[in-house]
């Protein structure tokens, strides 16, 4: 289906063909373990098949963190089993999609990242949200890291979202 301007002329390029969206509201602690540059533990995940493979995905998550001290997070979008999109090669230094510095404990922290993929495929796409912290410790996601049980907004639950939307190329 063509879009029309104003002036008659069209294009198919750029409609919006599919929104698919996977939304994440249990609470839960995640451990990912010893290795902080390799062990990244899957927080959110989106099956995705595409119309066709000329079509353009553009992808958006936001995943609620809380973790017990200060430390630093990073986080990687995946196609499958590999990494999508993530920072260059440089001495030892991880390789993430995002990052995030933790300064106080329990305190909430938001990871949002948004990326645009040429998937080049018609076959089912697996996009998933891993992360992992600079010393290998656990995390919390959609919860306080206490996780009180009182009314105070500190031990409110939240929700986390992984989106993807397909466009005509």
């Amino acid at each position: 289906m063509a879009i029309y301007y104003g002036d008659g002329t069209n294009s198919g390029d750029g409609r919006l063909i599919k929104f698919q969206q996977t939304v994440l509201q249990s609470a839960a602690t995640y451990d990912p373990g010893n290795d902080p540059s390799n062990d990244f533990t899957t927080v959110i995940t989106l099956n995705v098949t595409p119309t066709d493979s000329s079509t353009i995905h553009y992808i958006h998550w936001s995943i609620c963190f809380s973790i017990s001290a200060g430390t630093t997070m990073g986080s990687r979008l995946y196609h499958g089993g590999t990494p999508l999109v993530y920072g260059n090669a440089s001495g030892s230094r991880p390789r993430v999609t995002t990052a995030q510095s933790i300064h106080q404990g329990e305190w909430w922290n938001q990871d949002v990242g948004f990326y645009r993929y040429d998937h080049n495929t018609s076959s089912q796409i697996q996009y998933t949200i891993r992360t992992n912290t600079h010393d290998g410790r656990a995390f919390a996601v959609n919860r306080s890291w206490s996780d009180g049980n009182s009314n105070y907004m500190d031990n409110a639950r939240s929700c986390s979202f992984l989106n993807v939307m397909e466009f005509s190329g």
